[in-house]
């Protein structure tokens, strides 16, 4: 009987020491899920106060006067539009944050002048406008005007007096400008030895210049040193009578003509 009351007494004790552990789980478990509910709350108001200080923050700053667009600073700015780049820029004003580069980039750049443009924001109230041009080459003679073209042939500007340190091109269309690629890297370093530069009935690329009265036919690489060497002979040889063009598209030897005399 001691045997079987000892072992209704362990067997109770073990089915209460069950019971009170799942009460004890079920209360850990429902005082976790309280404590993350408040956590998971706090974290709600956190970030629906830091959201609400956000767009405070943003708006003050939207609509604040000390950043709205005071001045443009123009570097290296168009020499022939310039008016019209201040113009342009005049039209942008208001929140330096919420200025709209793209389309102030896009009148930029259809200004001929213009090869590319960037736009930075200077705080509070500054944009500064940092300009690549092109770079004129060449001047046509039209009718009394002369048309002002960089090296790709686009037309910069129209001038009435013809301008100094630019190449004179005659008998020649914009078209064919890439004709002269070849010799534009040296030309440009004597442009103003060079009298024009044109084509003659052949379509052939020819040179006039200053000082020298015969026309050049130039090679396609090391021009000024084939020319050097052809002024360097022909004072050797002393030739005197009036050539009409010289050749210095062959290696090793030069082609002239004398003019025709009546």
């Amino acid at each position: 009987m001691r045997e079987l009351s000892g072992v209704g007494i362990r067997g109770e004790a073990e089915f209460f020491r069950r019971v009170n552990n799942r009460t004890l789980t079920r209360q850990k478990r429902i005082r976790t899920i309280q404590v993350r509910g408040l956590h998971v709350v706090l974290i709600l108001m956190v970030l629906g106060m830091g959201a609400m200080l956000a767009w405070r923050a943003a708006d003050f700053l939207f609509t604040w006067k000390r950043l709205d667009v005071q001045s443009f600073h123009l570097v290296n700015p168009p020499h022939y539009e310039r008016e019209r780049v201040h113009q342009m820029v005049k039209r942008y004003r208001g929140n330096i944050l919420v200025l709209d580069f793209h389309d102030l980039r896009r009148e930029l750049m259809q200004l001929r002048e213009v090869r590319s443009v960037s736009l930075t924001r200077r705080l509070p109230s500054t944009v500064e406008v940092n300009f690549e041009l092109r770079t004129p080459v060449f001047q046509f003679d039209r009718n009394g005007q002369h048309m002002i073209i960089d090296r790709d042939g686009v037309v910069l500007e129209q001038s009435r007096e013809p301008q100094s340190g630019l190449i004179t091109v005659r008998h020649l269309n914009e078209s064919d400008l890439p004709r002269l690629t070849p010799y534009l890297a040296e030309l440009e370093t004597v442009r103003d030895q060079v009298e024009y530069v044109g084509m003659d009935s052949f379509h052939r690329v020819v040179i006039k210049w200053r000082g020298l009265p015969e026309l050049v036919y130039p090679p396609a690489r090391d021009l000024l040193l084939r020319l050097r060497e052809y002024t360097q002979w022909k004072s050797r040889l002393g030739l005197h009578r009036d050539i009409r063009y010289v050749d210095l598209r062959f290696e090793n030897r030069f082609y002239f003509a004398y003019r025709q005399e009546a």
